[in-house]
């Protein structure tokens, strides 16, 4: 099963130059989950699933960190996901930092993990 999670908007300190290290940028966070839900199937109970407030908690947690990187976000984002669900086979995160190039909308990256 899939779970798509878009666009979750948050606002970190998060870039290079010292212009951006002064205040917050907003983010937009997307996830795509692949995990075994077949025990959620069958229970039908909260606990056996990915909890989609606890996934916002763990979004919402990394951003109080600052950055200089979005590649240092999506690894912490990442590393705290699959920790908190074991369920989870495949995890894409993609960060979208927007008008950061004058003549871009956004810059974005895509990370992919797929579990050992």
């Amino acid at each position: 099963m899939q779970i798509i999670f878009k666009n979750f908007k948050v606002s970190t300190i998060i870039g290079v130059y010292s212009e951006e290290r002064l205040k917050e940028t907003k983010l937009s966070i997307s996830l795509k989950i692949d995990f075994d839900a077949k025990q959620a199937a069958l229970s039908d109970k909260l606990q056996d699933t990915i909890d989609y407030d606890k996934l916002a908690e763990i979004l919402n947690n990394s951003a109080k960190h600052k950055y200089y990187l979005i590649e240092a976000l999506s690894k912490k984002i990442i590393d705290d996901i699959v920790n908190n669900f074991l369920q989870i086979n495949n995890l894409e995160v993609e960060i979208v930092k927007p008008n950061i190039v004058l003549q871009a909308d956004s810059v974005s990256i895509k990370e992919f993990y797929k579990r050992p």
